[in-house]
């Protein structure tokens, strides 16, 4: 073999080394796992989301266990299942399939537990509570939907236990909306209406069902209603409440775990309607209104 061949044959062996190298390096930047790694450093992702391309910090889930610096959240979703048969998946759609995965949540000092409540909306008082609870490990419960956030990229996570930075608690219900059934002195009793899951409204029309709420009223409810016929806020008072009038009412409390409340705020619902103008007072025909 001549010194030219020689030659030749060596870039050629220089230029296929370089080129498996570029493929190895696009393939494992494309498609990391334990598979194939030119990185010494590289890290696996975990199995139960490698259908997500985009990096995860945040998780929601509901608490299905509660103990000191850790809760355990379990995480519904669906991923991409690829037939065992097909050889090119890039053919055929991908099969969706449900999935649960357990997530133990760390907690330190550092960790923010938080919940976003029903903001009441005063007319009249200038100073409105946060719409924001600053909350303690100890008020995690069985069964709260959460939404657990993370310093780190948690498809990187392959043991399923990681530290949270933040816990949001899904919004806390602190409205009711119902017809007044009976007044006794400062206590109201309350038919309130309970509605289907808001993510399907043709449920949640359909299968509205009544709960009774004690709701106590103090010197600092403001009981208020928007004008329509004024186009501006009016104040009501409690003597003028009448039963059979449906009213809104604000509280601090969780409706959704307990039946007495004290009301922030009530507003009577009075709903204007269109009438001739000759009609001095449509307010009061449209409803029941408490004014006189």
């Amino acid at each position: 073999m001549n010194d030219k061949l020689k030659k030749y044959l060596a870039v050629d062996v220089i230029i296929l080394v370089i080129a498996g190298l570029a493929l190895g390096l696009y393939l494992n930047n494309k498609y990391p796992g334990p598979w194939f790694s030119l990185n010494a450093n590289s890290k696996k992702v975990s199995p139960d989301i490698l259908s997500i391309t985009e990096p995860i910090y945040s998780l929601v889930g509901r608490v299905t266990k509660v103990e000191s610096g850790a809760i355990w959240i379990e995480v519904s979703g669906r991923t991409d299942v690829i037939p065992a048969n097909v050889v090119n998946s890039t053919q055929l759609p991908q099969v969706q399939e449900q999935k649960n995965i357990t997530y133990k949540v760390l907690l330190d000092d550092d960790t923010k537990i938080s919940q976003a409540v029903t903001p009441v909306g005063f007319y009249f008082k200038t100073a409105q509570p946060s719409t924001i609870n600053i909350l303690e490990p100890s008020q995690l419960k069985f069964g709260q939907v959460v939404t657990v956030n993370a310093n780190e990229d948690l498809r990187l996570n392959t043991n399923n236990t990681f530290t949270a930075t933040s816990i949001v608690l899904s919004e806390m219900n602190t409205m009711l909306t119902g017809t007044l059934e009976n007044i006794s002195g400062p206590v109201l009793t309350l038919k309130a209406e309970i509605y289907g899951p808001p993510s399907d409204p043709a449920k949640a029309a359909s299968s509205v069902t009544y709960k009774k709420y004690t709701v106590r009223v103090t010197d600092e409810t403001e009981i208020s209603f928007f004008d329509f016929a004024a186009q501006q806020a009016a104040m009501v008072e409690f003597n003028e409440l009448q039963t059979g009038t449906r009213i809104n009412v604000f509280t601090e409390e969780d409706v959704g775990t307990t039946t007495e409340v004290t009301a922030l705020r009530i507003e009577p619902i009075i709903v204007p309607m269109l009438t001739d103008p000759a009609v001095s007072n449509p307010i009061q025909e449209a409803s029941p209104s408490p004014l006189p």
